[in-house]
């Protein structure tokens, strides 16, 4: 199970790779030191397009905040603009993922940074582990 944020990206991309096995895909790792604020991670398929910024934290906050997730203000104002850009187009999204050891949980952007602001709980959704461990990606899929 993730013990960080770079173990939680592994693990993602390896249930995405094979959720996908056989099937045609992109899955992008971003690592774009030139333009702040991108996300860690771009997926598409025939069911979805999606920007990803991951966050780790060794226990979920009960009451997600920007500041307590890690939100840095240009990585909420590039997934804003995106979200406001493509957010019309079915299949296409740009969120926040933040994992822990047992659960992830996938919250939309919203409009302004400013804290403390938690996210509405009709901004998230909780993205359960199968047996074995692995993400639940039909779930994650089936939301967006």
């Amino acid at each position: 199970m993730a013990n960080s944020e770079a173990s939680f990206q592994r693990e993602l991309m390896n249930s995405l790779k094979e959720y996908f096995k056989g099937k045609q895909y992109t899955l992008w790792k971003t690592n774009d030191s030139f333009t702040p604020g991108i996300p860690d991670l771009y997926f598409s398929a025939h069911v979805a397009t999606f920007w990803c910024e991951l966050k780790f934290k060794k226990q979920l906050p009960k009451n997600p905040t920007l500041k307590n997730l890690g939100v840095s203000p240009t990585q909420f104002r590039w997934n804003q603009k995106q979200y406001q850009t493509w957010n019309h187009l079915r299949g296409f999204n740009c969120f926040y993922l933040i994992g822990s050891p047992k659960e992830a949980v996938v919250v939309w952007p919203i409009y302004e940074y400013q804290e403390p602001f938690a996210f509405p709980t009709d901004h998230r959704f909780n993205v359960p582990r199968e047996p074995g461990g692995k993400w639940n990606i039909h779930k994650l899929l089936d939301r967006l």
